[in-house]
């Protein structure tokens, strides 16, 4: 899911007519990749202000399944083994 905030992840619940969604990872990260099944390669865009010029760096950090921070948003570069 995606709104105003940035994006998120919700796990929808079908059941006798009816369905009911369950926010997993509140929207608040500009991407979310998934690494397996339990984490997930999230990035943040951040603004950083030197002598009176702004930029935009993307920071990059791993939550679990439950939005629960492993890794902090705060890195340039995470690199993930596949195997």
């Amino acid at each position: 899911m995606e709104n105003e905030n940035g994006k998120g992840i919700i796990q929808l619940n079908f059941s006798n007519e009816k369905t009911e969604a369950k926010t997993k990872i509140v929207p608040q990260y500009e991407s979310i990749i998934p690494i397996n099944e339990t984490l997930y390669l999230v990035s943040e865009t951040t603004t950083v202000t030197n002598n009176n010029n702004s930029s935009k760096i993307q920071k990059y950090g791993i939550i679990d399944q439950d939005g629960n921070t492993v890794l902090s948003a705060e890195y340039d570069k995470i690199g993930i083994n596949a195997s």
